[in-house]
């Protein structure tokens, strides 16, 4: 068959586009402050990568940081974001602490939260613009460690109350992503599997759990900045392998992940979806003594691990990917996942129902 010249250069060039795809690590901050936070997260995104990565910095996520992020993207990037932000709480103080002090003078609180708030809100429609602009990227996002109140940080919290950009920022070519307990992860059995207490987590807003792995010199890490990575590497690793886009790779990974009493999952994410202020999981949450709350999740941690999606298995999510990009056309991201579970999990018949059940009531597209 003759090729034109023409055609084999538009061939050419969607080629070493593929080819140059990369992993990004939009990173928060400075190189070489004396905070290696970035470096640690290239590591884990980029660690037996057969593909190119960079470490972008930006001191402030400006609104032109963001837009040169944004310049440097390509088709079948995948972007890191360690980081999250989260909205201002209102203030409510009393009048002998109404002025706040600042630079050079004195700034009424209430002044304060209401510039606070409005940059927000300003940098939050920026990053959902630059999000919802680019859907040939997958954006991969912590769910963020707790939440600061009055400069201490609280465990877990979930962001169905606590607002924090740009994990709960909702997109077809965006996953946040949740730390799994790596004391209790067996990864070889794929059992035990649990969220850690510091992890935020949310049934709506956070849509799979990680775990946290090593440096490159083996100490230990902790935090969802470390959980992050771990999903933009397989997210890298599939899309390039299969040639999907983001939003078959985002389909793929919430199919991808494992809950071992997923009878109890699924029976208490349907009491939550239907009455969430009376359901099991918002009782554990409120429960305001902090032994009997810890007791609770203890006792419950399958349950606890419903709220982001189940623990993400890498080699479900190659299976699957690779079951679905050979039979694409004829078999659904659906169908080629619940062949991954049976293969790589050893899923039979009934739990293969359930699953499929699970994946529709956590409405995965």
């Amino acid at each position: 068959m003759q090729v034109s010249f023409y055609s084999f250069l538009i061939w050419a060039i969607l080629f070493s586009q593929s080819v140059s795809a990369k992993v990004l690590v939009y990173e928060y901050g400075q190189e070489g402050d004396g905070d290696n936070h970035g470096e640690l997260v290239t590591q884990i995104a980029c660690r037996n990568l057969d593909a190119d990565c960079e470490t972008v910095y930006s001191k402030d996520l400006s609104r032109d940081d963001l837009i040169e992020m944004q310049d440097k993207l390509e088709p079948g990037d995948v972007v890191n974001m360690s980081f999250v932000f989260q909205r201002p709480e209102e203030l409510n103080v009393s009048p002998h602490v109404r002025m706040y002090n600042r630079g050079n003078g004195k700034k009424n609180l209430q002044e304060k939260y209401e510039e606070d708030l409005y940059n927000f809100n300003e940098d939050l429609a920026l990053f959902n613009k630059v999000i919802s602009e680019e859907k040939e990227t997958l954006f991969v996002s912590a769910s963020g460690n707790g939440y600061l109140i009055f400069g201490m940080s609280t465990p877990g919290v979930p962001l169905d109350l606590y607002y924090v950009y740009p994990a709960f920022l909702h997109s077809s070519n965006k996953v946040t992503v949740a730390a799994l307990d790596t004391n209790y992860v067996d990864v070889d059995s794929k059992t035990d599997y649990r969220l850690t207490e510091y992890s935020n987590y949310s049934i709506n807003h956070v849509d799979i759990a990680a775990p946290v792995e090593f440096s490159d010199e083996g100490s230990s890490l902790e935090g969802t900045s470390f959980a992050a990575p771990f999903v933009s590497r397989v997210s890298k690793k599939i899309m390039k392998r299969f040639d999907l886009v983001p939003d078959e790779v985002k389909s793929i990974l919430l199919r991808s992940a494992f809950i071992e009493n997923l009878e109890a999952a699924y029976k208490y994410t349907l009491e939550y979806n239907n009455e969430v202020d009376s359901s099991f999981i918002r009782r554990i949450e409120e429960t305001s003594k902090k032994k009997v709350r810890d007791q609770l999740r203890e006792n419950h941690a399958d349950i606890m691990l419903v709220k982001s999606g189940g623990a993400l298995v890498e080699d479900v999510a190659s299976k699957c990917s690779e079951i679905y990009a050979e039979a694409k056309g004829v078999m659904t991201i659906n169908q080629a996942c619940l062949m991954a579970h049976e293969s790589e999990l050893g899923a039979d018949d009934e739990r293969q129902t359930l699953l499929n059940k699970f994946w529709k009531l956590r409405q995965i597209n």
